[in-house]
């Protein structure tokens, strides 16, 4: 399901249930990348003839200089109502660089990597990983090199920012390809997290398994996170929406 709606089942029958919530939004300036949503992955969950509800979470907003208000947000979760299958927490938004506001990094399914200077935030456990930390001062003999962290992915924590401005890498996501085919934004991989902005240095962090790329600092040049993929939004880019996939028949 690439979109909220309903899913009717005619017969009983186990099935192979996948839910990914939307990436959160990547952070303003110089800021961290979105962390990505929530995976919930429930083998041989059981249905009765009925419909079922699907929700299909969103992804969050990224911001960059000039927008107002320049906060980015969070995901928002996706869902199934089949019993047992947990809702998935939507994906942390990233820390961003507003001196005259405390735009930290939020938790979420996975956790948005910290600004510059700051740290990241936590995800939620079984279902993402914590982002990774901004740079704590420029580096070298230019001053103004920072970076932001990755956000967190599914399969792991997102990278933390170097010391001369290469922003944190996003954490990796997760493979089903073999379980339920090449679906979705990324070709059956899911939940990846989205790369660190930078302002000087030498490199944006990189987004993966539908996780976007950085910017540099104020260009929002970067890359959103992949549609239908829960990838979180590259530093100053929106965050990809979630999906969910029921595979029938499971064993």
């Amino acid at each position: 399901f690439l979109e909220s709606g309903n899913f009717t089942a005619d017969v009983v029958s186990k099935c192979d249930v996948l839910v990914v919530a939307g990436g959160g939004g990547g952070g303003y300036n110089v800021g961290g990348g979105g962390g990505a949503g929530g995976l919930v992955l429930h083998q041989t969950a059981s249905v009765v003839a009925g419909t079922y509800t699907v929700s299909i979470g969103a992804g969050g907003l990224g911001r960059y200089s000039g927008q107002d208000p320049p906060q980015c947000t969070a995901g928002t979760n996706s869902s199934i109502n089949i019993t047992g299958v947990a809702t998935a927490v939507g994906g942390g938004r990233a820390g961003g660089y507003i001196t005259s506001w405390g735009d930290g990094a939020g938790s979420g399914g996975s956790g948005g990597g910290g600004r510059h200077s700051q740290a990241a935030a936590g995800g939620t456990a079984g279902q993402g990983n914590a982002g990774g930390n901004g740079s704590g001062a420029g580096g070298g003999a230019a001053v103004w090199n920072y970076g932001g962290g990755g956000g967190g992915g599914a399969g792991g924590v997102g990278g933390p920012a170097g010391p001369s401005g290469y922003a944190g890498n996003g954490g990796p996501g997760l493979d089903y390809s073999d379980t339920f085919g090449p679906v979705g934004g990324a070709s059956g991989t899911f939940a990846g997290g989205g790369g660190g902005a930078r302002q000087g240095g030498s490199a944006v962090g990189s987004g993966s398994s539908g996780g976007g790329d950085g910017s540099i600092f104020g260009s929002a040049d970067g890359d959103a996170g992949g549609t239908n993929t829960g990838g979180g939004g590259g530093g100053e880019k929106n965050g990809g929406s979630g999906i969910v996939v029921v595979r029938l028949g499971a064993v």
